[in-house]
């Protein structure tokens, strides 16, 4: 990815604070986001088995996710720091 420009547009979007609290997700969680027609569903990534490591960790979502230990099946255990 380095040396690469990635070309994504985004939009601000407002989430109420308490639906935000409701939700059990905090600031700085991984997420993962998926769309289709009238809807728009955000939630804490779980499944990381689709992630593909291209090796800069300086600016990989996932590097800055706390480690669980479960080295097995992270997508980045071949570029960690911990293992």
């Amino acid at each position: 990815m380095q040396g690469k420009k990635v070309e994504q547009e985004f939009v601000l979007l407002s989430i109420p604070a308490e639906a935000l609290a409701q939700s059990g997700i905090e600031a700085g969680t991984l997420l993962q986001i998926t769309a289709e027609e009238g809807k728009i569903q955000i939630e804490v990534a779980k499944d990381l088995s689709d992630f593909e490591c291209d090796g800069d960790c300086e600016n990989c979502p996932i590097n800055e996710t706390d480690c669980d230990g479960d080295c097995e099946n992270c997508p980045c255990n071949k570029n960690c720091e911990e293992e």
